[in-house]
């Protein structure tokens, strides 16, 4: 654990430095300035790049390094975090080797009730937003969490999360039911197949993906609904309105609402940027009024929505 190798006796023999990485710095240059050799430091970024970027470490990570006689690193303890530890130490070959430390995990119940929202109710819950996150993308073919959840609706997980000290961090949901007014009540199970799939399903072993999401991207409202008379907000004229605009901030991710291929990339006066889709049993699927495309679309690709996975 973090604690015990922070506590553990000092070896006499090692010149000890220790550190917390300030906003605006690098790891790199910390250690230069404590009197590390460059050299040093880039058979650390070395030794732990297949676990860790040392280039990208947050503010407030926490270091602590030995150096041998030879000005050597002898040994390195890194935290990004409350919870993850990586370590680095000199084998008898000379080289460095690297480990990132196994976490601690239990499953915890989690039951609430939503006043205003399902992001506030984890939160006073005392768990990590992103506990609400995963819940949502969960049920994310089923409820738009952010137009249908009322007062009083009820939801009951059992998580299973990482753990060191009083720190904790969700890692996957294990099961979760949601009740409500407009909803109705939805269950999920995370299950793995004998060739190693995993997903959530329901009781009665059913996937809960359906062909299309309830909606495409992480927005702030609807701005205008479909609609077949709608009175045109520039030209102040009744006409259609077939489609959905959302409010979101720009540069927010927007996901297809489900597998297919991009059939169409352009511009046009009406939809501005935008991209159509063609998905299975016929159906079409467009999105316009985007600030940007993202690397690599193109007509002809194949674009499979991916929920974020449970983490490893």
């Amino acid at each position: 654990a973090a604690s015990d190798v922070y506590k553990r006796q000092e070896d006499k023999s090692l010149k000890w430095l220790k550190g917390v990485l300030p906003r605006g710095s690098s790891l790199y240059l910390c250690l230069v300035g404590q009197g590390v050799g460059p050299e040093e430091v880039f058979k650390l970024q070395k030794a732990l790049k297949p676990l860790f970027d040392l280039r990208k470490c947050p503010a407030g990570s926490r270091y602590q390094l030995a150096l041998d006689g030879q000005g050597r690193v002898a040994e390195f303890i890194y935290q990004p975090n409350e919870i993850d530890l990586y370590s680095v130490h000199l084998s008898p070959q000379g080289s460095l080797e690297a480990a990132k430390e196994k976490n601690q995990t239990r499953v915890v119940k989690i039951e609430g009730e939503i006043n205003s929202s399902l992001y506030e109710a984890v939160l006073e819950l005392g768990h990590s937003a992103e506990v609400a996150m995963q819940l949502a993308d969960i049920f994310a073919w089923q409820i738009d969490f952010l137009t249908e959840p009322r007062q009083g609706d009820r939801f009951k997980l059992v998580v299973e999360e990482e753990y060191r000290g009083d720190a904790k961090r969700p890692k996957r949901i294990l099961a979760a039911q949601y009740d409500g007014k407009l909803t109705g009540e939805h269950t999920a199970i995370f299950f793995c197949d004998p060739s190693g799939h995993c997903d959530y399903y329901t009781l009665e072993g059913k996937s809960l993906r359906k062909a299309f999401l309830r909606a495409p991207l992480k927005y702030r409202r609807i701005s205008s609904h479909f609609s077949y008379r709608r009175l045109h907000p520039i030209l102040r004229i009744w006409r259609p309105h077939l489609g959905i605009d959302y409010a979101a901030p720009i540069g927010t991710p927007v996901s297809a609402i489900g597998d297919g291929v991009v059939i169409k990339k352009g511009w046009n006066r009406d939809g501005g940027r935008f991209l159509k889709l063609r998905h299975p049993n016929g159906y079409t699927s467009t999105y316009c009024h985007l600030s940007r495309f993202a690397k690599g679309i193109k007509p002809g690709v194949c674009l499979l929505y991916t929920s974020p996975s449970p983490r490893d």
